[in-house]
C-alpha cells in the first residue's frame, strides 16, 4: 500500500533497464529531502530570517517540481537535475548564513556529489561534483580575502542547530544509500525471477525437443515397419496385375483392347499400385530427410553428360505426347555432389514438366556465375510450356502433401511430394530452388548450387608417398 502510494504515477517499464531504477532513486531521494528541509524552513521562520526562507522555499519549490517532472518526462534526469538545483540551493544558502565554508552547514556541498551518483549516475554525478568544488572554493576563497559572512542562526539555538543538521546530514545519506540499496534488491529480484523464467523455457524447449525426437524416431520406425507391409503386397498387386494383362493382350490375339472392360480394369489396377508404390517411397525418402537420416556421399559428377542420359531417358515419353525435350546446357561442367541426389532433383523436376505440359517443349539449361553472396554459383533450369502455376499455388508449391495434380487427364491423384523431396535435396548440398510460372504459359524450376558444389571447390585429398625406412608413411 505505502509503496504504491510513494510510486504513484511513476512510469513501471522503460525502454532502458536502468531509468526505472533511476526514477525510483530519485522519487525516493526527493521526498527524503523535501522532509528534511521542512524542519529548517519551519525554524528560519521562526527566526525570522529572509535569507533562509527564500533560500529553502525555493529548494522546496525545486524538489516539488523534481517530484512532478518524474511523472511527466520520459526521461528521469530532468526530475534529477531539478533534485540537486533545489539540493544546491538549500545547501548554499545554509552554509552562507552560518558563516562559510568550515561549519556544519557545509556538509551539505560534501553530500551533493553523492545524491548526483546515486540518482543521476556517473555524468550526473561528474557535473555536480564539480559544482560541490566550485562552491567550496569560493567559500574557501572568500575567506582567504578576509570576507565575513553572516551567522544568521541565534547565538543561544546554535549547538542545537548544528546538531540538528548533523543529525539531518546522516538522515539524508542513510536514507538515499538505502533508497538505492533497496532498488538494488528489487532489480537483483527481477532479475533472478527472468532468469528463472529462462532456465524454466530452456527445460521445456528441452523437453519438446527430446519428445519431438522420440516422436520423429516413433514416426520413422512406424514408417520403416509399414514400408514393409505395404510394398510386399503391393509389388504382389502390381506383379500379378502385369501378368493378367498380358495374358489378356495374348489371348486377345492382337485384337484391339481399347474400351474392353478387363483390360482397362486390370490397367487401372496396376496403375494405381504403382501410384501408391510411388507415394510410399516418397513418404519414406521425405521422413528420412525430415529426420536428418540422410547423408551425402560427394563425387565429381559431369552435370551435361547426367542431363543427357536423363533427356535420353525422358524421350520416349516427350516423343508420345508430341513434346520437344532438349538440354542445352552443353558447356562442359562437373559439380561435386551426391550423383544418386541430384539425379532424382532432376528426374522430379523433368517428370513433373512433361507431365503438366500438353502441347510445346521442356528445355533445360544452366549458367556459371556469382551468387548473391558474391561467390561462384552454378544455376540449372527445368522451363516447361504447360500449364503453369498461380502465384497462391506457388508459395505452397514445395509444402509436403499440397496436391498440385493439374493434368487434366491424371485419374488419380498425387499427394505432391516430389517437389518437396525436390527442395530438400537441393537444400542437402547448401542450394537454393526457386520457381516463376505464369498460368497457361509455362514454368521455369531454377537450381542453384553454391561453390562447393563446383568442383575446383571440393576437398584436397592428401597423396601418401611410399613407406619410409620407419615404415610411416608420409603425404605431401
Amino acid at each position: 500500500m505505502i509503496k504504491d502510494i510513494v510510486y504513484w504515477g511513476l512510469p513501471q517499464k522503460t525502454e532502458k533497464s536502468n531509468d526505472l531504477t533511476r526514477y525510483r532513486v530519485t522519487n525516493n531521494t526527493v521526498i527524503l529531502s523535501a522532509l528534511l528541509a521542512a524542519p529548517f524552513l519551519v525554524r528560519a521562520i521562526h527566526w525570522g530570517i529572509d535569507l533562509r526562507i527564500i533560500a529553502l522555499s525555493l529548494s522546496e519549490a525545486l524538489l516539488v517540481l523534481s517530484f512532478l517532472s518524474l511523472r511527466w518526462f520520459r526521461s528521469p534526469l530532468v526530475g534529477v537535475h531539478f533534485a540537486l538545483s533545489g539540493i544546491a540551493l538549500g545547501a548554499l544558502g545554509g552554509v552562507y548564513s552560518n558563516g562559510g565554508f568550515g561549519h556544519v552547514a557545509s556538509g551539505w556541498l560534501y553530500i551533493l556529489p553523492l545524491f548526483a551518483g546515486l540518482m543521476g549516475g556517473v555524468n550526473a554525478g561528474m557535473i555536480w561534483t564539480g559544482f560541490s568544488l566550485v562552491s567550496i572554493a569560493a567559500f574557501w576563497f572568500a575567506s582567504s580575502l578576509g570576507i565575513v559572512l553572516p551567522v544568521l542562526t541565534p547565538r543561544p539555538d546554535q549547538a542545537s542547530f548544528d546538531k540538528l543538521q548533523q543529525l539531518m546530514q546522516f538522515l539524508a545519506i542513510a536514507g538515499c544509500m538505502l533508497a538505492y540499496l533497496y532498488q538494488v534488491k528489487e532489480v537483483d529480484d527481477a532479475l533472478l525471477g527472468k532468469i528463472k523464467h529462462l532456465n524454466q523455457e530452456v527445460a521445456d524447449r528441452k523437453k519438446a525437443e527430446l519428445d519431438a525426437f522420440a516422436a520423429s524416431r516413433t514416426k520413422s520406425e512406424f514408417f520403416a515397419s509399414m514400408s514393409h507391409e505395404l510394398r510386399t503386397p503391393l509389388n504382389s498387386v502390381i506383379g500379378f496385375s502385369e501378368r493378367l494383362i498380358r495374358r489378356r493382350i495374348n489371348s486377345a490375339g492382337g485384337e484391339n483392347l481399347e474400351g474392353d472392360r478387363e483390360y482397362d480394369a486390370l490397367r487401372s489396377i496396376h496403375d494405381n499400385g504403382k501410384n501408391l508404390l510411388a507415394m510410399i517411397n516418397g513418404l519414406l525418402s521425405l521422413a528420412k530427410i525430415e529426420a536428418g537420416q540422410e547423408s551425402l556421399i560427394r563425387s565429381p559428377i559431369n552435370l551435361p553428360l547426367l542431363l543427357n542420359s536423363l533427356v535420353d531417358e525422358f524421350q520416349p515419353l516427350a516423343l508420345s505426347n508430341n513434346l520437344v525435350l532438349e538440354n542445352t546446357l552443353t558447356k562442359d561442367c562437373e559439380i561435386y555432389a551426391d550423383e544418386s541426389k541430384i539425379k532424382q532433383v532432376f528426374v522430379n523436376l523433368i517428370s513433373n514438366a512433361l507431365k503438366y505440359t500438353e502441347e510445346g517443349q521442356v528445355e533445360i539449361s544452366g549458367i556459371t556465375g556469382l551468387g548473391p553472396n558474391g561467390g561462384n554459383q552454378i544455376s540449372v533450369s527445368v522451363k516447361d510450356t504447360g500449364v503453369g502455376i498461380s502465384e497462391e499455388e506457388q508459395g505452397q508449391l514445395f509444402d509436403p502433401y499440397f496436391d498440385k495434380s493439374l493434368h487434366k487427364q491424371s485419374d488419380v491423384k498425387m499427394l505432391g511430394l516430389g517437389l518437396p523431396i525436390t527442395k530438400r535435396l537441393v537444400e542437402l548440398h547448401d542450394g537454393v530452388i526457386s520457381v516463376s510460372s505464369v498460368v497457361g504459359r509455362g514454368s521455369e524450376f531454377t537450381v542453384c548450387l553454391p561453390e562447393i558444389c563446383m568442383v575446383n571447390a571440393r576437398p584436397e585429398i592428401p597423396v601418401l608417398e611410399p613407406a619410409n625406412e620407419g615404415g610411416v608413411l608420409s603425404n605431401k
